[in-house]
């Protein structure tokens, strides 16, 4: 796909995009994610149920955690554009984890549950109500780093 370029230099093809300067896609990883993807082709709909059930309540507690943490923070001894500017840092980077918020797509449940319990928003005990299927399959999602 791509030609091989020693290092430092580039060449470019007759419609003026460098070539040379990249690797080629990583297949095998995306390979393997589909893989994975299709050992369960379909969420059951107790799963389903299920995980709807209790993402509200693992969100929540969640928060409350940051809350705990945020609180402890502002409480200290430093400056207070200290404690502003790490308060906001944390702010941004926490709501984009799915122990925040989350988008329910009922085929997405299987990474959504590995991405929760890589962020340490739930256990693996957590999810001992789902079927075996899906705890086996949460299992082998959440080996594989998702950030």
């Amino acid at each position: 796909m791509f030609e091989e370029v020693p290092r430092g230099t580039a060449a470019s093809d007759e419609t003026g995009f460098v070539t040379g300067c990249c690797r080629e896609p990583d297949v095998k990883n995306e390979t393997e994610r589909e893989r994975e993807h299709e050992m369960i082709k379909e969420v059951s709909k107790s799963d389903w149920k299920l995980f709807r059930q209790k993402i509200g309540d693992w969100q929540e507690s969640y928060m409350e955690r940051l809350t705990e943490k945020y609180m402890k923070m502002l409480s200290s001894d430093e400056p207070a554009s200290i404690k502003f500017w790490k308060l906001d840092e944390w702010i941004r980077k926490d709501k984009r984890k799915p122990g925040v918020q989350l988008e329910l797509k009922k085929s997405e449940v299987g990474w959504d549950l590995a991405k929760l319990i890589n962020d340490k928003v739930i256990t693996f005990e957590d999810i001992s109500e789902f079927s075996e299927d899906m705890q086996q399959w949460v299992r082998q999602l959440a080996k594989i780093d998702m950030r």
